[in-house]
């Protein structure tokens, strides 16, 4: 108990959660941060500046996710290990 009238609880040295520093355990840490490179149809083209991506690599990235277009293409993300993740746009009718 303490002063003021509180009650204070910690918890026993062996019963505390272990960390992957505790281990010795590096933490994974990604190649890029998670970043959008298109939104509706459109190359966010600061992003691919930022992170020195190229015209060729991005459509060799559309061409094996099976696109032909970036218009075909609502959302792309690079994701932390730096492969890309589509969203297909779909077709209005």
């Amino acid at each position: 108990m303490e002063p003021n009238g509180k009650l204070s609880v910690l918890k026993k040295p062996l019963k505390d959660i272990v960390t992957k520093e505790d281990l010795n355990i590096p933490p994974k840490s990604g190649q890029y941060l998670p970043a959008m490179l298109v939104s509706n149809g459109e190359k966010i083209e600061q992003v691919f500046q930022e992170f020195h991506l190229t015209d060729e690599w991005f459509r060799s990235q559309l061409e094996s996710a099976g696109y032909q277009d970036i218009k075909d293409v609502f959302f792309a993300q690079l994701t932390e290990d730096g492969e890309v993740y589509f969203v297909k746009k779909e077709k209005s009718s």
